[in-house]
């Protein structure tokens, strides 16, 4: 069963209430040349980084470079939200959010035998023809507003109008 999250832009005033509230992190990761994301292997298809806070993590960026590192060998440049992930619960105190990050890898070292997954910069489409964790549409909408956020990042501009329409629908 695939569970819809209501997705809210950063600059909605829920963001500042999620923030302090988060329970993990996701991570779009994107090759240098921005036309590639790190993937890790999951079964038969592909899912993106994710995790959790460890006890020496002091924020949810530290959270997502450890990630990256533990996970894929990674190391990132400047990590960024781009949106927050809110799981339905019956009262608003049973609502679980999650952030959702970007950066662009700066370096990606050889898998290690400890790390629990492999990890490969994968196209879009393949990624998101192969994506095993959850609703393909929900990770087409993350992952268009996460180019859409480090496009507009690097040369101050939209590239699409078309994911905050596809947000809407979602929410």
């Amino acid at each position: 069963m695939t569970i819809k999250h209501a997705i809210h832009i950063i600059h909605e005033p829920l963001f500042t209430f999620a923030w302090d509230r988060a329970k993990g992190v996701n991570l779009i990761l994107f090759s240098e040349d921005g036309k590639q994301i790190l993937a890790i292997k999951k079964g038969e298809g592909f899912d993106i980084l994710r995790g959790c806070p460890d006890w020496d993590d002091d924020t949810l960026e530290d959270t997502a470079r450890r990630e990256a590192r533990d996970q894929a060998s990674a190391t990132l440049d400047a990590v960024t939200i781009c949106a927050v992930l809110a799981t339905p619960g019956e009262l608003l105190s049973e609502v679980s959010y999650e952030l959702v990050m970007t950066a662009y890898v700066k370096s990606k070292g050889q898998h290690r035998a400890w790390q629990e997954t492999e990890s490969a910069f994968i196209d879009k489409e393949t990624f998101l023809t192969c994506y095993a964790s959850g609703d393909r549409e929900e990770m087409e909408v993350l992952i268009g507003m996460a180019e859409d956020f480090r496009v507009r990042r690097s040369t101050g501009r939209n590239i699409s109008k078309t994911f905050q329409t596809q947000l809407f629908q979602t929410a």
